[in-house]
């Protein structure tokens, strides 16, 4: 499956579900240098993926490769099945999910790298 793949539909470039739709949707919090990577593996592996960084740019670049980005964070882990954070430090990962604690739905995976 997947795009320019044989054996099954693609959509966007991601390997999808025998119903078409992407295998998984996922938000990825942190997007420098190695959240960058993580994001990159998931889209060629073919998850949807809503991405967000504080400096907006950084998940903006990661539209060119599939990614869809957003300005903040609450946004971007509505209706996900998983979140996984590349932060600094416990610090930083504190910082971002306890905004969004009253968000996200029970049994949301979250995966802090």
């Amino acid at each position: 499956m997947g795009a320019g793949g044989s054996g099954g539909p693609a959509t966007l470039g991601f390997l999808v579900a025998p119903n078409g739709t992407p295998l998984m949707k996922i938000a990825f919090l942190g997007t420098g240098l190695m959240g960058t990577g993580f994001v990159r593996r998931m889209l060629a592996n073919g998850h949807a993926v809503n991405v967000w960084n504080r400096s907006v740019a950084k998940a903006q670049a990661l539209q060119a490769h599939g990614a869809h980005a957003f300005a903040d964070a609450a946004a971007a882990v509505a209706g996900v099945e998983r979140v996984h954070l590349s932060l600094a430090d416990d610090a930083s990962v504190d910082a971002v999910l306890e905004p969004l604690a009253g968000v996200l739905p029970g049994g949301t995976w979250i995966v802090d790298h």
